[in-house]
């Protein structure tokens, strides 16, 4: 797979990964594009306002929302990262599932 380093880098998911694992390397990639991060830190943030808070044992109980999903591995998915020597590794372990845009 052609990659190149230091650059932004487009990829397609082409086939489903059989293993749990390697679904959740792929939803870690993708989730290192500059939009579902920003999109992240905003629904973190909203969570943040919005935590219920009760007493519980004579202290505050605070009950947090759980994180909502931005990325989904589905074929056909597209998405752009910028690949440093740090994700090479990972980019490698499902490279069979990836093709280069």
């Amino acid at each position: 797979m052609p990659v190149t380093p230091n650059a932004e880098n487009t990829f397609t998911i082409v086939r489903r990964p059989l293993k749990e694992s390697e679904r959740k390397t792929l939803e870690r990639l993708m989730t290192m594009q500059k939009d579902v991060q920003r999109g992240r830190a905003k629904l973190a943030e909203r969570r943040g306002r919005e935590n219920v808070v009760h007493g519980r044992g004579g202290r505050d109980w605070v009950v947090r929302k759980t994180v909502t999903k931005l990325v989904h591995v589905e074929i056909g998915q597209t998405f752009t990262i910028h690949v440093s020597h740090n994700i090479l590794p990972d980019l490698r372990s499902v490279e069979q599932y990836l093709e280069v845009a």
